[in-house]
């Protein structure tokens, strides 16, 4: 059983709806957590024509303010650019296509991680740190994923969360399903220990309906996103949220 419910949490979520698609049910439950969102800036560029049909960053902050209200969390924008939007010193963009998006994250992106750190330690105090495993290798979730390393390895509490919905046995037909296995071996970090937080999903998938464009973007709609779920659910054989506690 954890105890997380009655401990402070400041929750790293990638991008506005990484958190409440991952932990969504254990925030629903919680009196004293809060959400730090990294990706979150507008883009220094006009996008290319194959990412024009993206929600923009001003559409997701405005379903992320809805959700966070909601919620009753307090919620910090870390005002980063995202990865499909991010330039280099030399005005080129970082990441030229959507596959590069879930590769290796580039060494001239590395300085990102230490943004991250640095904003994260302004605001954690003591704080039990959420941080995603980095389950789809999405180079976002992974610069999130090693500021969790990073600190867990400093000796501050640090949980991982199973990144959804890309550890979803049906992830739906835009996300390729990755493994915790995988995800903990990129992070050369060893399990020792779980938390399962058991989660109403009625409540949580009302939730995640205010992500309108990442529903559609991922699941096509709502009854996408339940199905996918329900997948997931029945793969854990129990209606819970989980986190892993690694060494490393």
């Amino acid at each position: 059983m954890s105890d997380l419910l009655s401990r402070p949490i400041l929750v790293l979520s990638p991008h506005p709806d990484d958190a409440v698609l991952s932990v969504g049910g254990l925030l629903l439950q919680h009196s004293d957590a809060q959400v730090a969102t990294v990706f979150t800036a507008d883009p220094p560029l006009e996008r290319v024509k194959k990412l024009s049909g993206l929600a923009t960053p001003e559409t997701r902050r405005g379903e992320d303010s809805v959700a966070m209200a909601k919620l009753g969390v307090k919620a910090h924008l870390l005002d980063l650019v995202d990865a499909i939007d991010r330039v280099g010193e030399d005005g080129a963009r970082l990441y030229q296509t959507l596959p590069s998006l879930c590769g290796p994250v580039l060494p001239t992106d590395a300085p990102t991680c230490d943004h991250i750190l640095e904003a994260v330690k302004a605001i954690l105090g003591d704080r039990v740190l959420l941080c995603p495993m980095a389950i789809g290798a999405h180079v976002d979730h992974q610069l999130a994923a090693h500021v969790g390393r990073r600190l867990s390895k400093a000796g501050r509490a640090v949980l991982f969360y199973e990144d959804a919905p890309y550890v979803y046995p049906d992830p739906g037909p835009r996300v390729t399903g990755d493994s915790v296995t995988r995800a903990a071996d990129r992070m050369r970090g060893q399990s020792r220990g779980l938390e399962d937080v058991a989660i109403d999903p009625i409540a949580k998938a009302e939730l995640v309906s205010c992500y309108a464009s990442q529903v559609v973007e991922l699941f096509g709609n709502i009854e996408g996103y339940r199905e996918s779920s329900r997948s997931h659910y029945d793969a854990l054989g129990a209606i819970v949220e989980r986190l892993h506690h690694l060494r490393f």
